[in-house]
């Protein structure tokens, strides 16, 4: 989840050169809610923590209270290191932004395959 479109497309075209499938990103913290309410589960959570004037923090909390979410691996981006500092125990990894492409993918990977997920 995220609310630029220049992310969201590095995003887009970082997983799709690695031959990754994926879900186009959301922008709002209502479209993801959405999304999870109609029975999208996703694996990887890619969650900026600033959207707009929404907190991603409060979708990490319904990923991590609700049992049918529990496992859902969550990358936290933002720019906002205390922010991150907070959630860091919530979280499989974080990323500071600017996040850059090879950042992304490592932590995708770490996260994809690490023995937990």
């Amino acid at each position: 989840m995220d609310d630029e479109p220049d992310f969201l497309a590095l995003v887009a075209d970082a997983l799709q050169r690695a031959g990754v499938a994926f879900t186009e990103g959301v922008q709002s913290l209502p479209e993801a809610e959405e999304a999870l309410s109609a029975g999208f589960r996703p694996s990887v959570v890619i969650l900026d923590l600033h959207v707009n004037e929404q907190r991603g923090e409060s979708l990490l909390e319904k990923l991590r209270s609700d049992p049918h979410f529990s496992d859902v691996k969550v990358i936290a981006c933002s720019g906002d290191w205390p922010a991150l500092s907070r959630i860091r125990h919530s979280v499989d990894r974080i990323l500071l932004k600017p996040v850059g492409v090879t950042g992304l993918l490592r932590a995708l990977f770490e996260v994809c395959t690490s023995p937990a997920g």
